[in-house]
């Protein structure tokens, strides 16, 4: 393994290994006769924290790159590892440098030029707000999509759906609606007709639906209030129905004790597994 020097950005250990050489390399690996049909690529990009050990806070932030061909190709663009997560976004400026030269000009491939473009930028809803300098969506302007204020329920804000104000690239870019913003993102350095700050910062539909709405539907089914919990016969029927289907269960969905919760003692349950395959299957 060759020798890889370090930097510090945004208080944590930083390498970055770029985009063109990474691009070069996947161009490459492809047949003669894909090379040839190939003009462009669409890219997208994923940034989030990963807890590395469960007796301490050390966390690793990459920002992986998908190239939408066929096969699809993966590749880290950065690393940034310490403490808790990064103190500000300086460990994505050199990412977004060279995004913005590859969306202008391409990248050279032998005597080649391919275009390119970008897809999105995919995170949770946390690292979202982090790297986009917005509030968290659980907040008085939280929400991505619209200039709602909110009203406060519970725990969380729910934004009103009459006679809203739907966020625009340009109003975003421009911080006319202030009080969601925090800080300015270096995302705005890339140009507008590259990056729309709203529509190519898709929602994240693993936790919002899968283990979210799925999930909070379960509970409440299983515990919520007597006029719409499931009877205790139908919890069994259910549960029934489940183990018959337990060895049909595709591997890529593992059995995360953590996200799990049980429908019937004995018998845990996937939201996500269950709103994607099990409910249909039922």
């Amino acid at each position: 393994m060759k020798n890889v020097t370090t930097e510090i950005k945004s208080g944590m250990e930083y390498i970055f290994f770029g985009i063109v050489k990474q691009l070069q390399s996947c161009y490459s690996s492809l047949s003669e006769e894909k090379q040839s049909e190939l003009s462009e690529v669409s890219l997208s990009f994923n940034i989030d924290g990963l807890p590395l050990f469960k007796s301490t806070n050390t966390s690793l932030w990459p920002v992986i790159c998908k190239v939408h061909i066929k096969p699809v190709q993966i590749f880290p663009v950065a690393l940034t590892l310490g403490r808790s997560k990064p103190s500000n976004l300086d460990f994505l400026r050199e990412t977004i440098r060279e995004l913005d030269n590859v969306l202008q000009n391409g990248f050279p491939s032998g005597n080649r030029t391919i275009k390119v473009n970008l897809k999105g930028i995919v995170c949770d809803a946390p690292a979202r707000a982090f790297v986009k300098g917005t509030k968290l969506y659980c907040g008085y302007y939280g929400c991505d999509k619209c200039a709602q204020k909110g009203n406060w329920i519970g725990r969380m804000t729910y934004q009103d759906i009459n006679n809203l104000t739907l966020r625009t690239n340009e109003t975003f870019r421009n911080s006319l609606n202030q009080e969601h913003h925090n800080y300015l993102s270096p995302f705005c350095d890339l140009p507008m007709d590259k990056l729309d700050m709203i529509k190519q910062f898709p929602l994240d539909y693993m936790h919002l639906v899968c283990l979210g709405v799925m999930k909070k539907l379960l509970l409440t089914w299983k515990r919520g209030k007597l006029d719409v919990r499931l009877s205790n016969q139908q919890v069994q029927e259910i549960g029934r129905k489940l183990v018959r289907l337990r060895s049909f269960v595709p591997e890529f969905l593992p059995e995360n004790q953590e996200t799990w919760m049980k429908l019937i003692d004995g018998k845990p349950l996937n939201s996500g597994s269950f709103f994607c395959t099990l409910a249909k299957l039922s």
